[in-house]
């Protein structure tokens, strides 16, 4: 079926309790999804969420799942002092529910407010069931890999990233630069999860023993490779009992409490 569709080139979206809703709200049907958004160096200021993906499954002429073709380019997604709201835990930048495939090149995440304690802490993108790719490599074929030349950024969040469930759609996260957040990636039963060649780096020295570059919970099929976590706090800790199809090489941890630490059969 034909979707609706919003196209932002150099915008700005500013102050709204969503920005862009990709698909349908009302009190009869909450839950109906659809729509495509593809947004290129296009602000969302202080917004209580700037996107918010209602659930969607499009299945194409072959009877397969097809990924969402939504895409954001070189974004920047802010919340400062000028906010008319106070980010707390439950806040969210961009909220996926059960899609698959939304892209995210060369974005920059951060939460500048000024914060009085750890509550005031939000997350930029959280994901239900759902999954992601964020600086995608470019090449296939290509090795070593290439990504998305711009680097993603997420700065002062609670979660960076949190994921409920992936529901076997595959979650990309590459090339992408964590600093200052409590968490960097909080994923509990995600499947086929991959991160590549980021950095995952902390100094807020108050949430020291809470603080973890990447928390993986009871999560199957991953790789985590070529990244680099350091800084207070702790590096990756996995918990719960797992399959034995899971990779964790190449990676470089310094300066930290804990390079890896693990609970459950692993």
């Amino acid at each position: 079926p034909l979707q609706g569709e919003v196209v932002l080139n150099n915008a700005v979206i500013k102050d709204a309790i969503c920005g862009v809703r990709v698909g349908k709200y009302n009190l009869r049907n909450q839950g109906k999804g659809g729509g495509v958004i593809k947004a290129a160096n296009t602000q969302f200021i202080n917004n209580q969420k700037a996107v918010h993906f209602n659930a969607y499954s499009h299945v194409n002429a072959f009877n397969r799942v097809a990924d969402n073709i939504s895409c954001f380019n070189n974004c920047v997604f802010t919340v400062d002092d000028n906010a008319y709201f106070v980010a707390d835990t439950g806040n969210v930048q961009v909220a996926l529910y059960n899609v698959r495939g939304v892209q995210f090149n060369g974005c920059q995440f951060e939460d500048m407010q000024t914060k009085s304690d750890w509550q005031n802490f939000g997350t930029a993108i959280y994901a239900s069931q759902s999954g992601f790719r964020i600086n995608e490599q470019t090449d296939m074929l290509q090795y070593p890999a290439t990504y998305y030349n711009t680097p993603c950024t997420f700065n002062n969040y609670k979660n960076a990233i949190a994921i409920a469930g992936s529901a076997e759609k595959p979650i990309k996260i590459y090339n992408t630069m964590f600093s200052n957040n409590s968490i960097g990636v909080n994923a509990k039963n995600a499947d086929a999860l991959s991160i590549k060649s980021c950095s995952f780096s902390s100094g807020n020295e108050s949430f020291s023993s809470y603080v973890h570059g990447l928390i993986l919970d009871s999560c199957n099929l991953y790789r985590i490779e070529n990244n680099q976590f350091f800084g207070i706090g702790n590096g990756i800790k996995i918990i719960g009992k797992t399959a034995d199809n899971n990779t964790i090489r190449l990676n470089t941890f310094s300066s930290l409490c804990k390079a890896i630490e693990v609970y459950g059969n692993n």
